[in-house]
């Protein structure tokens, strides 16, 4: 396959073929293609880029709902019980665990309550 798509670009780079075709691009070895059904152009006007907002301010005794994704740990593991076939062969069960001491964006007199009920010995609070 790899020997065919290499004759088709050789093809291509010495020919006016690839004049014709305005929507295929020629990357190295690979020929790749894009749609006319690609978000680009379904949505011309629209910004594709991902937006990160800033967090909000502080709000003093309230919660924001702002929970900064760099200072939570993230683990997948397969999930324990029933399930049938599929269950053995992919991670769905997922842990999410964080310090409850350092968690800033937790208000102090919350953040004493998940101490003293739910966090393990080491304060670390864990989904």
């Amino acid at each position: 396959m790899n020997k065919i798509c290499g004759n088709f670009i050789s093809i291509l780079r010495f020919s006016n073929i690839e004049k014709t075709y305005t929507t295929s691009v020629i990357l190295g070895r690979r020929l790749s293609f894009k749609s006319d059904l690609s978000l680009d152009k379904l949505y011309p006007n629209s910004r594709l880029k991902l937006f990160t907002p800033p967090p909000p301010s502080n709000t003093g005794d309230k919660f924001s709902g702002f929970i900064p994704i760099n200072q939570l740990e993230i683990t997948y593991s397969r999930s324990s019980g029933p399930g049938g076939q599929h269950v053995n062969c992919v991670n769905t069960k997922v842990d999410l665990r964080f310090k409850l001491a350092s968690a800033e964006w937790i208000p102090e007199k919350t953040r004493q309550k998940l101490l003293q009920s739910v966090s393990t010995c080491d304060g670390i609070f864990t989904f």
